[in-house]
Formats: structure tokens, C-alpha cells, sequence
């Protein structure tokens, strides 16, 4: 995807979403046998809008993001509210990405209190 790309969010296709990265981990796994495969972001969490792309995590888990989505309403929302702010209003990708992440910073550091 280029950074001239505009940032389109698609409806939930969960179960088609899951089913990708599974069959992705089982061929990373064949090159690096001790790999954690992770999948994150926002297709990994079920009725969540997200752009079409399917993100890994190999080797390090960073999966406490993922699992508050999945498990607090009120953050889920609160990221949607991002994402389709950030979707309607970036420039590209990386403006994308960047708009999202104080909303991001502050739902983590929620979990801190």
C-alpha cells in the first residue's frame, strides 16, 4: 500500500480474518519452528471495522492492545471513533496510523491505573 493510498474501513469479515494469519503462522512456524505468531490489530478483534489488511506479530507479544479491544466495549468504541476520524481526515497510511495513536496512548495507559 502506498502512502497516497486513502484509508478505506471495511465491515467485520472476522471469520475470514482469523482464518488468514492461522495459515500464515503455520508457514512462518516451518522457517522459525520457536516463533510466537500473534495476530493484531484491528482484524483480530470480532466487530471491529478495519482496513482490509491481516497484521502479525512474530516473535515479541504485544498483545495487551488487542485484548482490551476484545474485551471492553467502551474501549472498542472509543478506537472506532479513532479509526473513522482518522480514515476520514489522513492524508495517507502514516497520517493515519499517527492520528490514531494518542487515543491508542491513553487506552493503554488506562490499563496502568
Amino acid at each position: 500500500m502506498s502512502e497516497q493510498q486513502p484509508v478505506v474501513l471495511v465491515p467485520s469479515r472476522y471469520s475470514e480474518w482469523v482464518a488468514m494469519p492461522a495459515e500464515m503462522a503455520v508457514r512462518i512456524r516451518r522457517q522459525v519452528p520457536d516463533a510466537q505468531v500473534e495476530h493484531i490489530g484491528s482484524t483480530s478483534v470480532p466487530d471491529l471495522p478495519a482496513k482490509d489488511v491481516v497484521d502479525l506479530l512474530v516473535g515479541v507479544r504485544r498483545v495487551v492492545f488487542r485484548d482490551l479491544l476484545r474485551h471492553d466495549p467502551q474501549a472498542r468504541a472509543r478506537y472506532l471513533a479513532a479509526k473513522q476520524s482518522a480514515a476520514g481526515s489522513a492524508g495517507g497510511w502514516d497520517d493515519y496510523t499517527q492520528s490514531k495513536t494518542p487515543v491508542v496512548a491513553e487506552l493503554l495507559a488506562g490499563l496502568a491505573d
